[in-house]
């Protein structure tokens, strides 16, 4: 028990600190809330190690409860904004599930892997944030004003830096690099290799999350992938050497400067490109050549000469993190689950149906992406697939004769792909390329639906093309992205579950 109420002591006293001194240094609130989450989370690592972990389940599962009352009630708020912050209590139910592993297998490789990935969510997080603050030149906060039904909204927009990512991928390559010297056997090189990946990995899972959740995702992704490299060989498991696999992401890296300096993608997207391709190639071992094609299709059609099309802010862009997460994340999602699962030795679906999932999960994005980009262009007027009205080119839930027959074609395209790489049956084939298809027209039907939008003139367009109506329809957080993502998981829950029964 004594030991218990030291640490708490110590927390408590942390806490403390920081909110008193946060109270007469607000300038300083950023750098005050980084020292809070270093030191406490290293602490909780410590504790992780050398406390018995069924009481300190208990004792987490009231801190997390305690948390959500707290910062609900403006406890932790930014000083400046009185923004809630909830990373915090996405940390302590991280921490909450990494300790039911370690009760519910009983082995003491799960303590050291949640011990490490909380340490490298102390260090490595908090020193990216300290330091991407502290050496860039760009401001990292800004206070903006966003309308909405006139009523003027404060809210914060964080903005990450390359110096914090590279702080990230350096203090996390160190830690990782400590963590398989002293617990695998591996050689010098597969110990760099290994820790440049997955310094790589997290600091890409860090960049792209928002809004506090990288103490979620970086603490759950760094907890698998510390547990999977304890158990496994790095270069064996993944059939490259050593060498083979230095190479291959040194060429991943010149290939994602290229996609930026073609405007294909953001710095944002090309991350959560990355990041997909290794998921796919890398963890699951599928292919790459579907996702590559749609990629490189899909932008070039992204390039071509633009007419009057009413659309939202992001159009003839290169594809940010969001647009990626919207066509890719369904696939990213199949392969995580997919290696995810197998280090518990509980896959659910065999590689060549996951594969096939991935298929028809691209497919639905080609037939989407060329119906939009090819029939807002030269399709003509079109119109909306629930009411029939005239729209103007671009507007979701609009459909044209044009971007209808090119929207199937791009499915049978993606899918005659894929079957040179996948045994498929004529029956697959054709069922696929109609899922294909059909995943467009249901992306169309949620737009029209669903998706937020403004009357302009007495013609509804997408509202974040226009701030200047006054008559609204839709559901304000239904973006195109989100309807683009949900339109492409409705379509592969229905086939998973087909496979699942059948």
């Amino acid at each position: 028990m004594g030991q218990f109420l030291s640490y708490l002591l110590i927390i408590m006293v942390l806490v403390a600190f920081a909110q008193i001194s946060m109270k007469y240094a607000k300038s300083y609130h950023f750098y005050i809330k980084k020292f809070l989450h270093i030191s406490a989370i290293l602490m909780c690592a410590h504790a992780t190690i050398y406390l018995p972990t069924l009481p300190l389940f208990f004792i987490v599962i009231v801190a997390f409860i305690a948390l959500i009352i707290a910062i609900f009630f403006g406890f932790l708020a930014d000083p400046i904004t009185l923004e809630k912050e909830w990373g915090v209590v996405y940390f302590a139910g991280v921490y909450v599930l990494m300790l039911c592993c370690v009760l519910y297998r009983n082995q003491q490789e799960f303590q050291v892997a949640a011990a490490y990935a909380l340490t490298i969510l102390a260090i490595s997080d908090g020193f990216a944030g300290i330091i991407g603050r502290a050496l860039s030149n760009r401001k990292q906060q800004k206070i903006s004003i966003q309308g909405l039904d006139n009523n003027a909204t404060k809210r914060v927009v964080k903005e990450k830096s390359m110096y914090g990512f590279t702080a990230f991928v350096v203090s996390s390559f160190l830690i990782v690099a400590y963590f398989l010297y002293e617990f695998t056997g591996y050689s010098n090189t597969e110990v760099w290799v290994a820790a440049m990946v997955v310094s790589m990995l997290l600091a890409v899972t860090e960049y792209l999350s928002v809004r506090g959740t990288d103490n979620l995702t970086v603490t759950i992704f760094a907890f698998l992938l510390i547990h999977w490299l304890r158990s496994n060989s790095f270069s064996g498991a993944f059939l490259f050497t050593d060498r083979e696999f230095f190479l291959l992401i040194l060429l991943s890296i010149l290939l994602l400067f290229i996609v930026i300096k073609l405007r294909f993608l953001t710095f944002s997207g090309s991350l959560l490109a990355w990041l997909l391709a290794f998921a796919v190639l890398i963890l699951s071992k599928q292919s790459l050549l579907p996702l590559l094609f749609f990629l490189v299709v899909g932008s070039l059609l992204g390039k071509l000469p633009v007419r009057e099309i009413v659309s939202d802010d992001r159009f003839h862009k290169p594809r940010n993190a969001f647009q990626v997460f919207a066509n890719g994340g369904v696939v990213l999602i199949l392969g995580l689950c997919q290696w995810g699962l197998g280090l518990l030795d509980s896959l659910i679906l065999t590689a060549m149906e996951m594969e096939k999932l991935m298929l028809v999960s691209v497919a639905i994005c080609m037939a989407d992406t060329a119906s939009s980009e090819l029939g807002s262009r030269f399709g003509g007027r079109p119109r909306d697939i629930l009411t029939w009205q005239p729209l103007h080119p671009g507007v979701s839930g609009g459909v044209s004769w044009l971007g209808t027959i090119v929207g199937f074609f791009g499915s049978l395209l993606l899918i005659s792909i894929g079957a040179y790489q996948i045994s498929m049956s004529i029956y697959e084939i054709i069922s696929f390329v109609l899922l294909g298809f059909t995943g467009m027209l249901l992306d169309s039907y949620l737009g029209s639906k669903f998706q937020y939008k403004v009357a302009i003139h007495g013609q509804w367009v997408d509202a974040n093309s226009d701030d200047l109506g006054r008559e609204y329809k839709g559901l304000k957080l239904i973006t195109n992205n989100s309807v683009n993502f949900t339109s492409n998981a409705l379509i592969i829950f229905l086939l998973f579950l087909f496979f699942l029964c059948f």
